[in-house]
């Protein structure tokens, strides 16, 4: 069983007096974030955490959220961040569905009634400047990598949410092999813009903590470009959304040049945006990764060839990558998941060599650089002919204004099932004009047969569409 010392630790050892965290009205060095995580730990065990529990986290991103992640990790406990736009009763739903009965979050006494049977915390009273850290011995420093370190909800892309556990290892390797790629050092800052709830968040906190990098918290209100113009950023990470609207506002010239890597995840995303995105000054490189996995599994590099650009780039090291004959990814290696989490069971789909299926469609070149197509369960049969949404997507969103797009599949009674789009953007064409233009790009048969506006009462913000969601707005239109 591997030991190794506690990431945030040895940060605080090699990186004492460098800048860890920033915010607006406060800035932690390694030091004392190290400190704080002692005095953390120690105040959960008191409040009866003990090795192997699991506890939610249910708050906003910010430093105290930082904090608790390495406490808890370093008091044995399995963090499990909760998603915050949840509601009360869904919340509920998925800590009973993990086990959890412990769960730390600002709640009010209308909440807490709601809550009889769960343990609730305040933060505020684990989580301070102020508070005196206890000493603690070598061997509460060190951590096993097979430790049970956090359980993240994947963004149910397939339906559901499903609970997917990783160990400490997990954490560790994803951020030696992401680190390896694109190098962090100790002068550089990661701007904190996905949230601490999906797996992408939590790898750029364990990245910059393994290089000693400082993490800038953006403040809920804030929007990317108020935030590179306030903080010293050098990376950032964002789905394709993002990034358009980034291309889009009027973000200083200084905080462009500042940046050396901008990470892009997301299958949605075209050549022509990341050729334009470029063009302006921003160094990106794309990315694929999934939750069992704890994020990225290949990426490119700001100084990846352009003839490769477009790819997902080449496979990172601690993982492997190998295409099944029917063109579906496998994946294993040492950030690959401890398996799904149902109640008291732990339950990994890998075949007998250890792979497993990804459930995403792609091809390896000759020179080991991966392109994502699709994914398996997304593709549908028109008259005949297999149709990948995503496809679809990538050519809506290559027209002028288009800054969302989803396809979906509905009933037809000749074809079988036929293709519908809703897009979201400003001063698209009309929806005769945007077809005949897919037509430039895409045969006859992929072309939809309707293009609705974005719903209102859609989520904006959501790491991924919730397919199924739009699927049923288009059987109701």
């Amino acid at each position: 069983m591997a030991v190794v010392q506690c990431m945030m630790h040895e940060a605080g050892r090699i990186s004492r007096n460098r800048p860890a965290l920033i915010a607006d009205d406060i800035r932690i060095h390694y030091g004392e974030l190290d400190l704080m995580v002692s005095s953390t730990a120690a105040l959960l065990r008191a409040a009866g955490i003990a090795p192997g529990n699991r506890v939610a986290v249910y708050m906003e991103s910010g430093w105290a959220y930082v904090t608790l992640i390495f406490a808890l990790m370093r008091a044995g406990a399995v963090v499990c961040p909760m998603n915050t736009r949840l509601p009360l009763e869904p919340l509920k739903k998925q800590l009973q569905a993990i086990e959890c009965s412990v769960l730390i979050a600002r709640v009010s006494d209308q909440s807490r009634d709601a809550l009889t049977g769960f343990t609730c915390l305040d933060p505020d009273g684990l989580v301070s400047r102020e508070l005196a850290p206890g000493r603690e011995d070598d061997d509460a420093l060190k951590i096993s990598l097979d430790q049970h370190a956090s359980i993240i909800f994947s963004s149910g892309s397939t339906g559901d949410p499903k609970a997917v556990l990783h160990s400490y290892g997990n954490h560790y390797y994803n951020a030696y092999g992401a680190n390896l790629n694109i190098r962090l050092r100790s002068d550089d800052c990661w701007l904190l813009s996905l949230p601490l709830y999906h797996v992408g968040g939590l790898g750029i906190v364990f990245r910059c903590v393994q290089s000693g990098a400082a993490m800038a918290t953006m403040n809920v209100k804030d929007s990317l470009p108020e935030a590179l113009a306030r903080f010293p950023v050098t990376r950032l990470s964002v789905v394709p959304t993002q990034l358009r609207r980034l291309m889009r506002a009027d973000v200083p010239e200084e905080a462009r040049k500042r940046l050396k890597a901008v990470l892009v995840g997301g299958s949605s995303v075209t050549e022509d945006l990341l050729s334009e995105a470029r063009a302006a000054g921003y160094p990106v490189a794309f990315t694929y990764g999934l939750s069992e996995m704890n994020s990225q599994v290949t990426a490119c590099a700001p100084t990846t060839p352009r003839a490769k650009a477009a790819t997902s780039g080449p496979v990172l090291r601690y993982r492997q990558v190998r295409i099944a004959e029917d063109g579906e990814i496998l994946v294993k290696g040492e950030t690959l998941f401890e398996g799904y989490v149902e109640g008291t069971t732990i339950r990994r789909p890998v075949d007998a060599d250890g792979w497993f299926a990804t459930g995403d469609v792609g091809q390896l070149d000759e020179e080991g650089y991966l392109t994502v197509t699709g994914r398996k369960d997304h593709m549908f049969i028109s008259g005949g002919e297999n149709i990948y949404p995503e496809e679809i997507e990538r050519a809506l969103l290559d027209l002028p204004g288009v800054e969302q797009a989803v396809v979906v599949a509905v009933p037809d009674d000749e074809y079988g099932e036929r293709p519908v789009a809703f897009i979201d953007g400003s001063e698209v064409g009309e929806e005769g004009h945007m077809r005949a233009a897919l037509a430039e790009f895409l045969p006859r048969f992929k072309i939809p047969d309707r293009i609705h506006p974005w719903p209102e009462d859609a989520a904006q913000e959501d790491m991924k569409p919730d397919r199924a969601w739009f699927r049923e707005r288009a059987r109701e239109a």
